[in-house]
């Protein structure tokens, strides 16, 4: 354990004094987070926008979490902590759609899908053309899902 402390330390500190972006990140390619930091700068470098890596942060928080959730197999853990991926999810894809991302783009934001929102309909999210249709498509889940009638 102390050891690969040690090891990580050294890796965060070789990207830290890097003379560039793409040298910190093939000094990080190495750790456990290395493809996602990579993901990060390829969608940074196409859209310039600084917040793609709080994302990509918020992301390993998230596939963490729910490793550490699953292991526990505490269900009302899980049905807590996968309300938060959710929200999580959907947001990222907004976000995603808002920033001009690609559906490929957007897919590499998701942590994964929960019971509670099936992996279609995040599907449809990601290919939606726009925001609105974005949250349209998550009323109409809503109303399919409570047996509600939309009433415009």
């Amino acid at each position: 354990m102390q050891r690969s402390l040690i090891n990580q330390r050294d890796v965060i500190l070789k990207a830290l004094v890097a003379k560039d972006l793409e040298e910190a990140v093939a000094s990080l390619g190495g750790i456990e987070f290395g493809d996602e930091v990579a993901k990060a700068v390829t969608i940074y470098n196409d859209k310039k926008n600084i917040q793609v890596f709080d994302v990509f942060l918020d992301k390993i928080l998230y596939q963490q979490l729910g490793r550490a959730i699953r292991n526990s197999r505490d269900r009302d853990l899980m049905r807590l902590a996968g309300m938060d991926i959710d929200f999580y999810n959907i947001l990222s894809i907004i976000r995603g759609k808002f920033w001009g991302l690609d559906e490929e783009q957007i897919k590499n934001l998701i942590v994964t899908h929960t019971p509670s929102i099936p992996k279609d309909l995040l599907g449809k999210m990601m290919s939606a053309d726009s925001v609105k249709s974005i949250f349209d498509e998550a009323c109409n889940y809503a109303i399919q899902r409570t047996g509600a009638t939309n009433r415009k």
